[in-house]
């Protein structure tokens, strides 16, 4: 880390822990609730390595929404779940100096947000084609110093599962987008599909930004696995990074299944390990099959 201090092992703890109390408006069907919030956090060390900062905080905040939907006539349900939260800190006390920062846990927990959210969704249950899209933006106000006040980037989780005759195509993207910059923080999206019964394709691209926005990494990934019969599986796995225009990593994996046993003879190469070769045998009843990470979940391994 760009921080100075040197190589740390630092062991930290949090714990987050909420009570709420859930209640009907009356309107729209609309619910609110109210909620405290304590988290506790401790570092076995901190800048100072003589100290072991610790942390205490209490919020409080409510939590209005509520969820309209509608059945057409080919079966299909839309529905869409607007919500309101509105949260504040009520108390923070912070013990045993400055604490070595690892990600967002360190940061201030002062200050006032509002998140304005709505998901819709949009499904056919006959067939588990369905279109999810949650998107979320926050403003915050009364921040410590050196903190981004006013709107806060902007959030997208969405996930489409739809057909192409036969063939089953899933689609997933998790993002976030600073509108002021306008750029992109953070995405992980992935589109995979079966153009047969027993081969699967899936496709991904990862992009991350620091704080200050520059790339910490932008790659692309490439995942297939084909079933040759009930006993006999293949799977190939590749990885690429466009931030240095090199490979990340490959594996070519060969599957037996057994009576008893399931084998793998895999060969790969990663990045900074060099190649590798290995034969793992694992017993029937405690093996589980990788899943490709769309169709698989969401249609079942071999459906």
């Amino acid at each position: 880390f760009p921080d100075g201090l040197g190589s740390r092992d630092v062991l930290r703890a949090d714990s987050i822990h909420r009570v709420e109390m859930p209640f009907e408006l009356g309107l729209w069907n609309a619910r609110a609730t109210p909620f405290v919030e304590g988290r506790f956090t401790a570092w076995d060390q901190g800048v100072d390595e003589s100290k072991a900062p610790a942390r205490l905080a209490a919020f409080a905040g409510v939590e209005l929404g509520t969820t309209f939907w509608k059945r057409f006539g080919n079966g299909s349900i839309h529905a869409i779940a607007p919500t309101l939260t509105l949260r504040g800190d009520l108390d923070i006390e912070t013990t045993g100096g400055d604490p070595v920062r690892i990600d967002h846990v360190e940061d201030p927990l002062d200050g006032r947000v509002v998140e304005l959210g709505v998901r819709s969704r949009w499904w056919k249950p006959q067939s588990e084609e369905h279109f999810d899209l949650d998107v979320r933006d926050a403003y915050a106000t009364d921040l410590p110093s050196g903190q981004r006040e006013g709107f806060q980037p902007v959030s997208v989780l969405s996930e489409f599962l739809t057909f192409w005759g036969s063939v089953p195509i899933g689609f997933t993207h998790d993002g976030r987008y600073d509108l002021r910059e306008d750029e992109t923080i953070y995405s992980r999206t992935f589109v995979g599909f079966e153009p047969a019964h027993d081969w699967g394709l899936e496709f991904g691209y990862h992009l991350g930004r620091d704080d200050g926005g520059s790339v910490l990494y932008e790659a692309a990934t490439f995942t297939t696995r084909y079933r040759a019969t009930q006993k006999w599986e293949l799977e190939f796995e590749q990885s690429y990074s466009f931030s240095d225009s090199r490979g990340l990593g490959n594996t070519f994996l060969l599957r037996r299944i057994g009576h008893d046993f399931v084998m793998e003879t895999e060969i790969g190469y990663r990045a900074g390990e060099g190649a590798s070769f290995n034969i793992n045998l694992k017993p029937l009843f405690a093996w589980k099959r990788s899943s490709l990470g769309l169709i698989d979940r969401w249609l079942g391994v071999y459906h």
